[in-house]
């Protein structure tokens, strides 16, 4: 299994039909015929055949583990599915999908004020930062150019307080949330010993699984205040490079000893941290809070239990996956009014937009678009998103100089 505490029955699934293509990262739906045969638990034993050498008993071992802990699932229909929510229709252009949506957009305003409201709590009232971790929420990557994929949105929160358990609790709350989420502690000894990249084993003739072989839409929250003083090993190191390709370039290149073959992913990446990660982002955020060093996390938190009903997490899961999959476009109106705010900007001061500034500001127009269940923006949108840059990068500037690294 792909993580470590996942407590799920492997099952190996037979597919007979050559017209069904799947990925590493797709989620599938599967209905078949479930095996297990306690005869397959002997056809490979080690006295069977004294004929067989011991690399193929190796493999055909790996492939044939006992039915009683690997079932086998005879596959009658195989399914890709689009999306991860099991709530929702399965496949969006579909009229049933189309109608879903239509009726919890109506709601789509409110929606989006209690999500903020209890991303602000979590975030100990930081509103700012609550908009930012909506919008990685939602984001996701909608197509690429070249190597570079469009759509993701990386958020490093930094200036976590180092109460004990806080960024577990804030990602407990955002396992609620969203319908696939997974945590990792970025420690030390984490990095030196997690087998983050999936890795071909030949002995066995198979691809042994690694924790960043993850389903498409996942939402993976590293808690960077683990990380203490210490040295990388080179499996470290390695581990580390994974983590910057995913966020950077949404790629997971599996280890097959030779050579790296590079697999697509959609992962949304938060980073928690105290002071700015190390690893890379689209967005660095500093938290502002006043709370108290002394506050209880555990009954901070229970504050939101009344609110976290199964009915409104329901609601709010929804919501996150219907604003993920919205199309999305610009009107030419507002695509003038956009370029004529960056034109000026650039002639008054270059310094105040990179380009790299204006690809962060379009894509999170559409984010805070998306957010409201609108499928264009307008120039309200783009002036929020401009505020929120430009309040967050005042935040960055205020940091002491070895607390940051760039905007």
């Amino acid at each position: 299994m792909p993580l470590p505490d996942e407590q799920g029955v492997p099952c190996i699934v037979r597919v007979y039909s050559n017209t069904v293509e799947l990925k590493t990262t797709d989620v599938v739906e599967i209905v078949g015929i479930l095996c297990m045969d306690p005869r397959l638990a002997s056809v490979f034993d080690d006295d069977t055949d004294e004929t067989t050498d011991i690399t193929e008993k190796k493999e055909l071992q790996a492939h044939e583990p006992p039915a009683s802990l690997v079932p086998r699932l005879h596959s009658l229909v195989v399914r890709r599915l689009e999306h991860n929510n099991p709530k929702l229709p399965p496949k969006v252009d579909s009229d049933n999908y189309k109608k879903a949506i239509t009726n919890l957009m109506v709601d789509a305003c409110s929606l989006r004020l209690e999500l903020l409201s209890i991303l602000e709590h979590a975030l100990l009232g930081d509103r700012l930062a609550a908009e930012y971790l909506l919008c990685q929420l939602i984001s996701g990557v909608y197509a690429r150019v070249d190597v570079l994929p469009l759509g993701k949105l990386s958020v490093n929160i930094s200036r976590c307080p180092s109460w004990p358990r806080y960024c577990k609790f804030l990602y407990h709350l955002i396992s609620q949330l969203t319908t696939q989420s997974v945590y990792l502690e970025m420690s030390i000894e984490n990095m030196n010993c997690a087998t983050l990249i999936p890795k071909k084993d030949y002995a066995q003739n198979r691809v042994t699984a690694g924790m960043l072989q993850l389903a498409n839409g996942t939402t993976l929250v590293v808690d960077e205040t683990a990380l203490e003083q210490g040295q990388l090993n080179p499996q470290g190191v390695s581990n580390v490079k994974a983590l910057a390709d995913v966020i950077k370039w949404q790629r997971v290149d599996y280890d097959f000893q030779w050579h790296p073959i590079p697999v697509h992913s959609d992962i949304n990446v938060l980073t928690l941290s105290e002071g700015e990660s190390l690893l890379p982002k689209d967005v660095h955020v500093p938290l502002t809070t006043t709370q108290h060093q002394d506050l209880d996390v555990a009954a901070h938190f229970s504050k939101l239990d009344s609110r976290l009903t199964p009915e409104n997490l329901e609601k709010l899961r929804c919501y996150i996956s219907a604003c993920r999959l919205m199309e999305y476009s610009v009107s030419d109106e507002t695509q003038k009014i956009i370029q004529d705010d960056f034109v000026e900007t650039r002639q008054s001061n270059p310094n105040n937009m990179s380009v790299e500034d204006f690809q962060t500001l379009l894509g999170l127009a559409r984010l805070i678009s998306l957010s409201h269940g609108v499928a264009s923006p307008n120039v309200d949108m783009w002036r929020t998103a401009r505020a929120m840059e430009d309040t967050r990068k005042a935040r960055v500037a205020e940091l002491p100089a070895s607390n940051r690294r760039s905007l």
